[in-house]
């Protein structure tokens, strides 16, 4: 629930914060008729993605026996590349989102803004849904838990109150730091998603093993229980992990943060 709840505030919050600053720029302009177009927008998306939703999980409910274990292997994959993508992508920013989408939108045909409005927030949205609607099944065949639908309508219920604060000018916030502190988690997402990956395939025999328990301290800390199910839920917490499945996590770590600690090349915004 913990980890459906941080991602959701994490992917709704880029969401609502793309739509909240395009209302904010068609309030300014006094362009108020074109808010319909960009709440069009935003819903058709929201409403792809949530088909996409269906489907995948779908396809998840179809396979059995191997098959079922490639697609959740599969599935954690993609999620946790996903999550390291975004890792970087957040901090080769050298400007806020909005001030890109601030020049995306300054460029938009003036003959046909309905249609322009309507495509920004779209695709924006679109991909933030996708995205999580990849993680939500990722995270389903990690944890098997069924308050994840829960703690991820938390997070957008969350993430829509934090947008209309911050259209209403009665929240102030620093987004950049918002970013930088939930990057930290999905680091740990990331890793957590990769090992389970990692686990799913050596139980096929597709990578080796190596060594199948090098420990076990289900006694102690099992995941049947709510804190050994929240770390499972959020880092991918495993009380008997195989040689694998640590050597993938801590590579996983291990490559995030020393590539974090290179100077990277910023992206500038073109005006």
């Amino acid at each position: 629930m913990a980890a459906a709840f941080v991602l959701a505030l994490r992917e709704g919050t880029e969401a609502v914060l793309i739509l909240t600053f395009v209302l904010g720029l068609l309030k300014k302009s006094g362009r108020l008729e074109l808010r319909r177009h960009a709440w069009t927008g935003t819903t058709v998306a929201a409403l792809v993605a949530l088909a996409a939703a269906l489907v995948l999980t779908w396809l998840g409910t179809e396979f059995e026996g191997s098959g079922e274990i490639i697609f959740e292997g599969t599935s954690m994959f993609l999620a946790g590349s996903f999550l390291i993508w975004m890792v970087f992508w957040v901090r080769r920013q050298s400007v806020p989102v909005t001030s890109s989408l601030a020049a995306k939108i300054g460029r938009l045909p003036e003959g046909n803004v309905a249609v322009s409005i309507f495509a920004v927030t779209f695709f924006a949205v679109l991909r933030e849904g996708l995205e999580f609607a990849l993680f939500m099944v990722a995270l389903g065949s990690a944890a098997q838990n069924g308050s994840l639908l829960a703690g991820a309508l938390a997070g957008m219920v969350f993430a829509a109150l934090l947008g209309f604060l911050l259209y209403t000018s009665v929240l102030k916030i620093n987004m950049r730091q918002f970013f930088r502190i939930t990057n930290i988690l999905l680091m740990f997402f990331a890793a957590g998603l990769l090992a389970g990956s990692a686990r799913e395939f050596a139980d096929l025999g597709l990578i080796p093993v190596i060594i199948p328990k090098i420990y076990d301290i289900s006694s102690i800390l099992n995941t049947t229980n709510f804190a050994g199910g929240m770390l499972r839920s959020l880092f991918g917490y495993n009380p008997a992990p195989s040689l694998i499945e640590i050597l993938v996590y801590l590579f996983t770590l291990g490559f995030i943060l020393l590539s974090m600690r290179k100077p990277m090349r910023q992206v500038r915004v073109e005006s």
